[in-house]
């Protein structure tokens, strides 16, 4: 690490930014509000509401909870209650699956406020998840209306979801979906070439779709993986598989790292975009995999890098340089700027970072420089 850069004022600089956006994200202009309710008017009904409920606010809203790991802040929690408040009042909408990344930090929150009403959307979320309509070989497809197409997508925003509710409630089913999913994809998703995965798969003919190392879809795998074996038993039957696969994934993953640090858009693509999206997703499973044991220390020389990286395109605050949300199978917007999936992420493995700089021995190992408190 550049022993110029004060993590602790980076990490303040970071969750400003992200407690702002769990609320506000996204912010429409005039010009972008004008156009939906044209579309509204066009479909005779008038309906534009914004949705700030989804899966880019469920990552900001993981952050603040790994913030107030960290730093015990009592804002974190005032921010996620407020964020969670606002969902109840606006009816609790869940119309798919993303909706679960919720419910990851939401069980955080209900642990401290031991609320009624929190208690009540887990297990909403929990069985709407349980009972959506499986494909052909059990997995959950990304849309009702996708039919047979597992996306590696809902793996990490599934999975982590239906480990931590299984550890909560100690629900076999969460746990056995949560297991399925990932050893299908492990088995059906995958490029036996590379060893990375494909964006999708169909579960009716076995073909694979979209590309092969999509940044951000390999982030997803790798945080599907790993926040759901912090939650799988030891014993379990499948747990010493997927955790050996994580660490063939993690191994063949490094290989895609830039010299200073980071990865592009897709992995392979070496003379592409640099992003800081696939960038933060991919070094906070890193870092998580280190800290739970799953993965070697030795791959803290490349968080260094990574955070390196991610600190040279942040700007107070703000991780810029994150590519646009994926509008389906091959296609990846070549658009770079400050979204949700670079902004909570980089929050996250920024605090989880500080919350283990002494077990993990950071400075000592690769050289930070010692901070001194923030009075």
């Amino acid at each position: 690490m550049n022993k110029n850069i004060n993590l602790e004022k980076y990490h303040k600089e970071l969750i400003k930014v992200s407690r702002n956006q769990l609320l506000k994200y996204p912010e429409q202009t005039i010009k972008q509000k004008i156009k939906s309710i044209i579309k509204s008017l066009l479909k005779r009904q008038l309906s534009f509401k914004t949705d700030r409920y989804f899966w880019p606010n469920g990552l900001l809203a993981i952050s603040l909870e790994y913030s107030h790991r960290l730093t015990n802040d009592r804002k974190d929690i005032k921010y996620l209650e407020r964020y969670f408040n606002n969902w109840i009042k606006d009816g609790t909408r869940i119309i798919n699956a993303d909706y679960a990344t919720n419910g990851y930090a939401l069980i955080y929150l209900y642990n401290i406020k031991k609320r009624k009403k929190y208690l009540k959307i887990i297990n909403q979320l929990a069985q709407y998840i349980l009972s959506l309509e499986k494909a052909k070989d059990g997995s959950i497809p990304y849309r009702e209306n996708n039919g047979d197409k597992i996306y590696v997508d809902l793996i990490g925003l599934t999975c982590p979801f239906l480990a931590r509710y299984y550890n909560f409630k100690k629900d076999e089913e969460a746990l056995d979906l949560c297991i399925f999913q990932l050893k299908n994809y492990l088995s059906y998703g995958m490029c036996h070439v590379t060893e990375l995965p494909y964006h999708a798969y169909s579960a009716d003919t076995g073909t694979k779709l979209g590309i092969i190392g999509w940044g951000r879809g390999v982030a997803w795998l790798l945080i599907g993986l790993v926040d759901s074996l912090e939650y799988i038993p030891e014993n379990h039957k499948d747990y010493k598989y997927l955790k050996e696969s994580l660490q063939r994934l993690v191994e063949t993953v490094l290989t895609y790292q830039n010299k200073s640090g980071g990865y592009n858009w897709q992995l392979q693509a070496k003379d592409g975009y640099f992003d800081s999206s696939a960038t933060s997703m991919i070094s906070y499973a890193l870092l998580k995999g280190i800290i739970l044991g799953f993965i070697s220390l030795d791959y803290l020389k490349n968080i260094n890098k990574d955070i390196n990286a991610l600190y040279t395109v942040s700007t107070n605050g703000f991780v810029k340089h994150s590519s646009a949300e994926c509008r389906g199978l091959s296609v990846y917007p070549q658009k770079y700027e400050n979204n949700p999936w670079s902004q909570g992420p980089t929050t996250s493995l920024v605090a989880l970072l500080l919350q283990n700089q002494d077990k993990l021995d950071f400075y000592k190992i690769y050289h930070y420089s010692k901070l001194k408190k923030q009075v």
